[in-house]
């Protein structure tokens, strides 16, 4: 037969539960993806169409953007503008972690 201890106030007062405190987790902390800067992804792309297309990674495109730009003759530097904003963002988005698809723009 189980035997009933008798707990005087004081000692229930400093029950092992009354003495837990809750910890709470640390918030989690975003995650940091290295890669290229996107300053430097939109020089290259600004001074040749698509080398930082290429840079990043996306190889077909930046090899389209290459070849349009010798056909054309970067269209009086329009392309290379283009291009240029294309690797900034592109780079941006990569940085923060975000999944980028070959021919992904802006």
């Amino acid at each position: 037969m189980p035997q009933h201890i008798a707990v005087s106030p004081e000692e229930e007062a400093v029950s092992p539960v009354a003495t837990l405190k809750v910890i709470e987790a640390p918030p989690p902390i975003a995650a940091v993806v290295s890669g290229p800067p996107p300053v430097g992804a939109a020089a290259l792309s600004l001074v040749i169409p698509g080398a930082g297309q290429l840079w990043l990674g996306q190889s077909a495109k930046g090899v389209a953007l290459l070849v349009i730009a010798v056909f054309t003759l970067s269209l009086c530097g329009l392309l290379n503008v283009i291009a240029a904003f294309d690797a900034f963002q592109i780079a941006g988005r990569r940085a923060r972690g975000e999944k980028i698809s070959d021919w992904q723009m802006f």
